[in-house]
């Protein structure tokens, strides 16, 4: 009998310890919207559209409300408190930007919260937007890809500018981003919806770089794209005058870098090559038809400075990948070099929007430029391998 007491008491404390601990579980938030879906009037492009969500609390612990976000950039919220008593609510504000949207829409917003059931609550924003009548730009194409040019070779080519808006398109400015770089407009600064008015580029390379990565900028009234950025890229083939250069590795020694090079020249004839801001021994010599590895010092900040000068001689400039910390990533490398380049040729300046006096056609050159000598036609051929 007194064994039995015992279990019965042991039995009571263990229903009562259930009992409390479903009244812990169940002290928990809940998340609740009376209307998660929201529609609004049918409004004009560039409007901002604001609506607030009413957010309960119907749960038995305070709500915390961890984030609140838009599913896109044009739609800013916030909630009005982030922390929700037992059956007391909250706002979240909403601003939708129609500039730039227009057609139907339909936008989000995540609300994220301790609710162990619902721990992500979706909102839904929908509507149409009428386009606002307006200028657009488009070109044709969109970018010009060079590919390989020769040295002292220029090249020409015509873009497109087209209005596809349903108001007349303004063109303010053109600029570009080097000198190596015109453009001009062949026809009027305003162009009338559906039409479109054509722009002739020339470039021709200045020797900085063997990287092409240049750009034409065309301001204009478009509300969308007020700059409207033409891409230029290629590279330029300095294998077809008969030296190629490699960039081997870039070591740091104290406030120098020594810089390992590799020089290949296809020719049969010797070819004198020249690295002004290293210390001597600064010039290799590279015999036809041979490979040349070459080390030089040069002090970093040489290599790192990024205002270009104007050499006597015709110059390359390597790009360098520096293993130096908190001096950048890139470098450039001067590299002076005997190299038969036309003169450029002098032109009457020529404005911002390309009107008036233009510079003449470039022409290509019809033979590649070679260093040295022109090989010799009489050399017998290599033998082939076994």
């Amino acid at each position: 009998m007194c064994y039995l007491r015992k279990g019965g008491h042991a039995i009571l404390l263990l229903a009562i310890s259930f009992l409390f601990l479903s009244l812990w579980v169940a002290a928990a938030p809940k998340i609740s919207c009376p209307e998660p879906v929201w529609k609004f009037k049918k409004t004009m492009e560039g409007e901002k559209v604001k609506h607030s969500y009413k957010i309960q609390n119907k749960g038995t612990d305070v709500l915390q409300i961890t984030d609140v976000r838009g599913s896109c950039g044009c739609t800013d919220v916030s909630a009005t408190s982030k922390s929700v008593s037992p059956g007391g609510d909250t706002t979240i504000d909403v601003n939708f930007n129609t500039l730039g949207r227009y057609g139907k829409q339909t936008k989000y917003i995540y609300v994220k919260s301790n609710d162990p059931t619902t721990g992500v609550l979706k909102l839904t924003i929908i509507g149409e937007v009428q386009k606002k009548p307006a200028p657009e730009i488009a070109l044709r194409p969109y970018s010009w890809n060079i590919q390989s040019l020769k040295v002292g070779e220029s090249r020409n080519t015509t873009v497109s500018i087209m209005n596809i808006g349903d108001q007349p398109l303004e063109i303010k400015s053109i600029t570009t981003s080097r000198t190596s770089v015109r453009a001009k407009l062949l026809g009027p600064t305003t162009i009338a919806p559906a039409g479109r008015v054509n722009m002739e580029i020339f470039y021709t390379p200045d020797m900085e770089s063997s990287i092409i990565r240049d750009q034409v900028n065309i301001e204009s009234n478009d509300p969308k794209r007020k700059v409207y950025t033409f891409l230029l890229f290629g590279r330029i083939n300095y294998e077809s005058s008969g030296l190629t250069i490699s960039v081997i590795g870039v070591q740091k020694d104290g406030d120098n870098s020594i810089v390992d090079l590799h020089f290949r020249n296809n020719q049969n004839y010797n070819i004198t090559v020249k690295i002004p801001d290293a210390k001597e021994p600064n010039t290799a010599v590279v015999a036809g038809g041979a490979l040349r590895k070459f080390s030089v010092i040069v002090p970093t900040r040489k290599i790192m400075e990024t205002t270009p000068e104007l050499a006597k001689t015709p110059e390359l400039k390597m790009p360098l990948v520096m293993p130096t910390p908190g001096m950048g990533d890139i470098g450039s490398l001067k590299i002076e070099f005997r190299l038969p380049i036309r003169p450029p040729i002098k032109e009457k300046p020529v404005s911002a929007m390309g009107v008036g006096v233009t510079s003449p056609n470039p022409t290509s050159t019809p033979v590649a430029p070679t260093l040295g000598a022109p090989p010799r036609k009489d050399v017998p051929p290599a033998p082939r391998p076994k």
